[in-house]
C-alpha cells in the first residue's frame, strides 16, 4: 500500500458525521505523538499537498509523528518563520494557511511528487484524498481561487474531497494554462496534469 492510498484509508476510516469543524484551528492538544483523529489525518494531506511528501518516506504510521512534525516545521519555515513559530506543532496561523491555499510551499533539494492514483480516482460520485490534494493544489497555482470560500463554508472538508463541477472546471483551466487541449484538457486529472501540479511554479 503506497503513502497516498494510506493517507486515503486513513480518512474514510476517521471521517465520520459529526459537529468537527476542520476549517477552523482544533488546538495544539491534537498534535500529540500518537494521536490520531480527523484533524492529524487532514493535517497530513495538506502538507503532502503543500510540498511535504518527501518527509514521509517512512511508513505511514496511524498517529502523529516525528514525519508530521518535521513536515509542519518545514511548512512554517517556508513562511519565515523562526524558533517557536517554527516548531512543528501547527498553530492558528499554520492551519488557516493550510486550509485555505495561502503561504509559501515547502521547498526541498529533492522534489517529491506524489503518484498518480489513477483516472478512476476522479469523476462524478467519487470522494477521497487525492481530490482534496487536487483540490488544494488548484488553489495553491491560483485557478480555483472560488474554491477559497468553498474550503471555509466545508466545515468537516467533506466536500472538498468530494468531486465537483466547479473543481473539473478549475483543473480545466489548469490545463489549457499549461499548453493542453482536446481530451488532455477536459478536466480530469491524467498524470500528466498531475506531475504538473507539483513541478510547475506555483503563484
Amino acid at each position: 500500500m503506497t503513502m497516498l492510498q494510506r493517507l486515503a484509508s486513513l480518512l474514510r476510516r476517521r471521517t465520520t458525521p459529526g459537529p468537527a469543524d476542520i476549517t477552523s484551528f482544533p488546538g495544539d492538544r491534537h498534535f500529540r505523538p500518537g494521536n490520531c483523529d480527523i484533524y492529524t489525518v487532514c493535517l497530513r494531506a495538506m502538507l503532502i499537498a503543500r510540498g511535504g511528501g518527501y518527509y514521509y518516506s517512512v511508513p505511514l504510521s496511524e498517529g502523529w509523528s516525528l514525519s508530521d512534525l518535521q513536515a509542519c516545521a518545514a511548512f512554517q519555515r517556508a513562511q519565515g518563520w523562526s524558533r517557536n513559530r517554527a516548531s512543528g506543532i501547527p498553530d492558528t496561523g499554520t492551519w488557516h494557511l493550510l486550509v485555505s491555499g495561502y503561504g509559501l510551499d515547502i521547498r526541498h533539494p529533492h522534489a517529491y511528487t506524489p503518484g498518480f492514483p489513477g483516472p478512476d480516482s476522479f469523476g462524478p460520485g467519487k470522494t477521497n484524498a487525492w481530490i482534496l490534494l487536487l483540490r488544494l493544489r488548484l488553489i495553491r497555482h491560483g485557478y480555483a481561487d472560488d474554491q477559497r470560500a468553498f474550503l471555509n463554508r466545508d466545515t468537516t472538508l467533506r466536500a472538498a474531497r468530494s468531486w465537483s463541477e466547479e473543481l473539473r472546471a478549475a483543473c480545466t483551466r489548469f490545463q489549457i494554462a499549461h499548453g493542453l487541449r482536446g481530451a488532455d484538457a477536459d478536466g480530469y486529472p491524467t498524470e500528466d496534469t498531475w506531475k504538473r501540479l507539483w513541478t510547475q511554479p506555483t503563484g
